[in-house]
């Protein structure tokens, strides 16, 4: 634990030492309205995953939507590139082609550190993806320490977001994620987390 401690502080260290823009640069440029690097919103996730490892993923991350209904469930996948670290989609859990109605892509970064950077994606996305439909806040979220900085995009057919998150359970990834739903997907997380 104490090693893990002081691997976690340099590579911190080394982190902040570096200029900013390595990181945001790649982050972005494979982001599209529908679409993060080969994943594209409404297309099959059997595409990328079997069968099996998507239901047996949906059962695994069941117990952290409890208060949602069971029309989605959540599926993570390790990134094979290296601009993301993991992806997470969610899928209609009685959908027999898994069609993907949100795209999660995490970039593993502390907290401290991605509220440094947030500024500069949503300026990075402001410039090819214009919208007057915007707004930033913090996010209460009952899995993280502080409340997640968040910005919010409104576009005809899809939400996107980009968020912060400082979670409490070290074996969750503290990251920058940015997220886009369909429509449908992000009321149905608004409509459950309101009640």
């Amino acid at each position: 634990m104490y090693i893990y401690k002081i691997l976690k502080t340099l590579s911190i260290i080394c982190i902040l030492l570096l200029p900013t823009k390595v990181f945001s640069f790649d982050y972005t440029k494979t982001v599209e309205k529908e679409r993060i690097g080969e994943f594209k919103l409404l297309d099959s996730l059997l595409k990328h995953l079997d069968k099996e490892y998507i239901e047996e993923q949906i059962k695994y991350t069941r117990h952290l939507y409890l208060r949602f209904t069971d029309e989605y469930g959540e599926v993570y996948m390790l990134s094979k590139d290296s601009t993301f670290k993991q992806y997470s989609f969610f899928v209609k859990k009685d959908d027999p082609d898994f069609l993907i109605h949100s795209i999660r892509a995490m970039k593993g970064l502390p907290y401290n550190l991605c509220t440094k950077l947030h500024p500069e994606v949503v300026e990075m996305l402001d410039e090819r993806f214009p919208t007057d439909d915007q707004y930033t806040e913090y996010v209460d979220f009952i899995y993280t320490k502080e409340p997640n900085l968040a910005n919010i995009r409104d576009y005809k057919n899809t939400e996107m977001y980009v968020k912060c998150f400082d979670y409490i359970n070290p074996e969750f990834l503290d990251n920058l994620s940015i997220t886009i739903k369909t429509k449908e997907q992000a009321f149905w997380m608004r409509e459950d987390l309101a009640n």
